[in-house]
């Protein structure tokens, strides 16, 4: 936690459960379950735009790399820890605008 602490500072927010971790409870190891964020692979990779209002910061997000990388780039400080979306500390709201989602959604009419 020290490591966290010192990398994020004051925003970092931890929550722990009282009722131990999944070893400590002796729970089956396949019962264990987590989320990947990825392409799905049904649409091609488009370059996207971010903008950031509140930092006043625009970036475009190449096809080959994630929106925190390119928030990074742009020296944004966004705090992360996984890097491949299951740790949910990057995790930002998404204001409705033109666009899509790589699922298709349009952002535009959120649902």
């Amino acid at each position: 936690m020290t490591e966290r602490t010192e990398v994020h500072g004051d925003r970092l927010e931890v929550h722990v459960d009282d009722e131990g971790t999944w070893l400590e409870r002796d729970l089956p190891l396949p019962n264990l379950r987590y989320e990947t964020f990825g392409n799905s692979g049904w649409f091609e990779a488009e370059e996207f735009v971010v903008r950031v209002p509140g930092h006043g910061v625009e970036t475009t997000v190449g096809t080959g790399e994630s929106p925190l990388d390119a928030l990074e780039r742009a020296d944004v400080d966004v705090m992360f820890d996984c890097r491949k979306g299951e740790c949910g500390l990057c995790q930002v709201d998404i204001v409705p605008g033109p666009g899509r989602r790589h699922d298709g959604v349009d952002l535009g009419h959120p649902q």
